[in-house]
């Protein structure tokens, strides 16, 4: 069994954590590419190194069946959107939430 206080790719936070830093790091690279794209480098991301954990490292969700990991990726690639508009947005950065723009 997995440990989830472990922040590293074999664990669901760990890739919830890795998708966030690497859209932040494209943000702060490529702003105005990055502009209006990060839900969908969200889920892609997720999936992109969600299935690389899997298939890639020994012993990475192992016990799961491919057809629930698949469903939840995209729960990660939601923890990953959700981490970066209340986390980094708003606590990090000080910036209004996503709710509060409107």
């Amino acid at each position: 069994m997995q440990n989830f206080t472990q922040w590293d790719l074999a664990t669901y936070p760990g890739l919830i954590a890795a998708v966030v830093a690497i859209i932040g790091l494209l943000k702060k690279m490529f702003p105005e590419w990055v502009d209006k794209k990060e839900p969908v480098m969200g889920l892609a991301l997720s999936f992109t190194l969600g299935i690389s954990a899997k298939l890639f490292m020994p012993g990475a969700f192992a016990a799961v069946h491919w057809v629930v990991y698949l469903i939840s990726l995209l729960v990660v690639a939601a923890g990953a959107k959700i981490g970066h508009d209340y986390f980094v947005n708003q606590i990090i950065a000080n910036k209004p939430s996503p709710d509060e723009k409107k």
